[in-house]
């Protein structure tokens, strides 16, 4: 529910297509922070990449960047305003790695390189790899 932001339609696009699966990756992923399992993220680079994936590969993308918003706003209104499923010990820790600053400039990288590999028709792991680095702060 707190994906959607309130958006039935989101919610039901969310639940149809796993979106619950790819958080609960995408959380184990972030544990990790910023010493990224780069063979993890190069196999699910590379499942996002397959045909008939773009909706999960869009699904990762948006939980992605809400995720990072999700942080973001935490670092600006405090660690209350995080998503109870985002507050645990260990994503406190990448939430905290950042200024906030750094995550302004995190959240607008991100928007603009999913937004590029959108518009660009780009090779989709590339997307998931590439924001990995931008979150770890290699891009």
């Amino acid at each position: 529910a707190a994906l959607s932001d309130g958006s039935i339609g989101r919610a039901v696009t969310l639940h149809q297509e796993e979106g619950a699966k790819t958080l609960n990756t995408l959380l184990t992923l972030f544990e990790d922070a910023p010493a990224w399992d780069w063979i993890s993220i190069h196999q699910l680079a590379d499942n996002l990449s397959k045909n008939g994936m773009e909706q999960a590969y869009g699904n990762f993308a948006m939980i992605f960047e809400w995720a990072a918003q999700a942080f973001l706003r935490g670092k600006a209104a405090g660690a209350h305003t995080v998503p109870e499923i985002l507050r645990t010990e260990r994503l406190a820790a990448i939430a905290n790695h950042y200024s906030l600053e750094q995550w302004i400039e995190i959240c607008e990288k991100l928007k603009d390189h999913f937004t590029s590999i959108e518009t660009g028709n780009l090779d989709k792991r590339h997307g998931v790899m590439g924001a990995f680095a931008i979150m770890g702060g290699q891009k």
